[in-house]
């Protein structure tokens, strides 16, 4: 959601979903014009070499798409020697590597490190990178798995997320199983439920035991009977039994 002035330049913007208060406390900041792009840009003015303020104008170009202008906000504090968490560092690598399309430097940085949500966030760029290039295949699964060992309790969700990937790569299927077999266990809403065991009824096809895959599937259409998706699914299983 983009906010403008009357001359139509951008003020501010919020990214994606948020509930209700935390929606309305947003409006509330904005309107306030507190931590806007605009005020962002005037309170640089006085104060060039403040972190928070070049940190805050690089986060809101690279929501607008900007790559280029939100790497040199973090070249500034790079060059104004500000960086005393190394948070500069890690996006100047961050965004060489998203414009080389080259992960190399950003894997390597993951996996010397110590910081574990640093590590995390390296890592998940990284293999964004490798997908999009779709050369490395293995590498990228094998970086997933090294993923979710350094996270202490992953949720259902990326459990699903790693396990549906893997069944799109065609790798460590076994490992895909026991990891979508955890997140069924938790504790899921229907419809993650049904997506859960769609992902699992997918995995055990390409491993081969159709019919297991049949009666996960089968769970999937008698609980969301007006998911067409999900009888597409059977049908493409029963299809390659003929």
């Amino acid at each position: 959601m983009i906010f403008l002035d009357n001359e139509g330049v951008e003020i501010d913007r919020i990214i994606g979903y948020l509930p209700p208060d935390s929606f309305l406390n947003e409006l509330k900041r904005i309107h306030a014009g507190k931590g806007t792009f605009l005020d962002l840009k005037n309170r640089l003015k006085n104060d060039s070499t403040n972190f928070s303020i070049l940190f805050g104008l690089s986060q809101k170009y690279e929501n607008m798409g900007d790559q280029n202008s939100a790497h040199d906000y973090i070249r500034m504090i790079i060059d104004r020697n500000v960086d005393s968490s190394g948070t500069a560092y890690f996006y100047d690598l961050l965004y060489d590597a998203r414009l080389s399309n080259d992960p190399e430097e950003l894997i390597g940085y993951a996996d010397n490190i110590s910081d574990n949500s640093r590590q995390l966030q390296a890592y998940w760029e990284g293999m964004k990178l490798l997908r999009k290039n779709k050369n490395e295949s293995e590498r990228e699964a094998d970086i997933f798995i090294k993923y979710l060992h350094l996270i202490e309790t992953p949720s259902a969700g990326i459990l699903n997320r790693f396990a549906w990937r893997m069944t799109q790569l065609g790798i460590h299927l076994d490992i895909a199983l026991n990891k979508i077999d955890v997140a069924l266990n938790m504790n899921n809403e229907p419809e993650q439920l049904y997506m859960y065991l769609d992902t699992k009824a997918e995995i055990l096809w390409k491993l081969n035991r159709t019919q297991d895959a049949l009666i996960e599937i089968e769970k999937c259409i008698k609980g969301a009977p007006e998911n067409k998706y999900y009888q597409e699914q059977k049908e493409k299983f029963i299809s390659s039994e003929a």
